[in-house]
């Protein structure tokens, strides 16, 4: 009866509703990655029940561009115990044999992540401290991106809080949970507790945007990151420290 035609009716238009959004969202982005040799090839966060339709969407909007490859580093692209990348060599030298762009991103800082692009052979954008900043090699052609600014003698879009305001509220909390950070420890510290070499320990401490750390005693992390929240602060962990930063930058 009517009531069947009208329900059939609002779910075919609500279905291309949500097609066309998706359709014309796609193409939105590859609009605004016209020209900067990257593609845009498909995304996780589908519906049950029409997958294949949204990815066909998204896959006719997308076009052919060139490929591009986000990766963490501890644990991902680096031994997570000797922080070598000798296990993803093969890889590495296969996207550079194809002219592939690899963007690392991690909780390293951007002192870490400059040195290591060095050893890579990398000249590509990098996000570190867990999405506080992204920054631009010199001369890199996506430096002048809108938002884009100087940040300590590079260009950077700044996302996290600085680390003097991390800092800052780390050491209100510092008794109250018997924590220590970076900002407390000595290099010769931070190199025993990470094993990391003392060129490397000095740009770990090298922070930009957020503080790792340990608890000395009891662990509370879930009581510390809702204390913090109410200040726009969040708590996070890693493969071996906490992570004390801005809310909503990672």
């Amino acid at each position: 009866g009517t009531r069947s035609i009208l329900k059939a009716e609002r779910l075919v238009l609500n279905a291309m509703q949500r097609m066309s959004a998706i359709a014309t969202k796609t193409r939105s982005y590859v609009k605004v990655l016209e020209g900067t040799g990257t593609r845009l090839l498909d995304t996780r966060k589908t519906t049950p029940g029409i997958r294949a339709l949204e990815k066909c969407l998204r896959k006719d909007m997308a076009m052919d561009l060139p490929l591009l490859i986000f990766t963490d580093l501890d644990g991902t692209l680096l031994d997570h115990h000797t922080y070598s990348f000798r296990g993803a060599a093969e890889t590495l030298r296969r996207l550079r044999e194809h002219a592939v762009p690899l963007v690392l991103a991690s909780s390293k800082t951007r002192a870490e992540i400059g040195r290591l692009q060095e050893r890579l052979g990398l000249n590509e954008p990098f996000i570190s401290e867990n999405g506080g900043g992204i920054f631009f090699p010199a001369g890199h052609f996506l430096q002048d991106t809108a938002g884009c600014t100087r940040f300590n003698g590079c260009r950077g879009i700044v996302f996290g809080k600085s680390y003097a305001a991390v800092r800052s509220f780390f050491v209100r909390l510092r008794r109250k949970y018997g924590i220590r950070g970076f900002g407390d420890m000595t290099v010769a510290e931070i190199m025993r507790y990470t094993d990391l070499s003392r060129e490397e320990a000095e740009l770990a401490a090298q922070r930009d945007f957020s503080e790792p750390f340990l608890f000395l005693a009891e662990e509370r992390p879930d009581e510390m990151a809702r204390e913090a929240a109410a200040l726009g602060m969040a708590v996070t962990r890693g493969g071996r420290f906490y992570h004390l930063m801005g809310a909503g930058q990672d």
